[in-house]
């Protein structure tokens, strides 16, 4: 198995709405991510890195070097498991093949 590193995604072309996040940016979303999450959500407790944002709410974040997932942030604090909705991805490709059908809704 790869891991997934930030660096895994040099070679993306990136498509709108998707870019990579700054300094800044990443230590929001990773910080409003932890805000977020309760028990029993499927990223609660492991290591998450923020490395792209999208369309309004949605960021790209590397789990544990090992997947990726596309978290659409709620910015209020949560209760249910099931919020932030999570989109588990196993690698750069499965993102890749998400951010062209984000793109092509743009054109929509």
């Amino acid at each position: 198995m790869n891991r997934i590193v930030p660096g895994s995604l040099d070679g993306v072309e990136w498509l709108e709405p998707w870019r990579p996040v700054d300094a800044k940016l990443r230590e929001t979303a990773e910080r409003e991510l932890g805000r977020e999450l309760v028990r029993g959500h499927p990223l609660h407790g492991r290591e998450c890195r923020c490395v792209a944002a999208g369309d309004v709410d949605d960021v790209l974040f590397i789990v544990d070097g090992e997947a990726l997932a596309i978290v659409h942030l709620t910015w209020s604090r949560e209760r249910d498991p099931r919020w932030p909705s999570t989109r588990l991805l196993p690698d750069v490709q499965a993102f890749v093949a998400e951010m062209r059908r984000d793109h092509a809704e743009l054109d929509e």
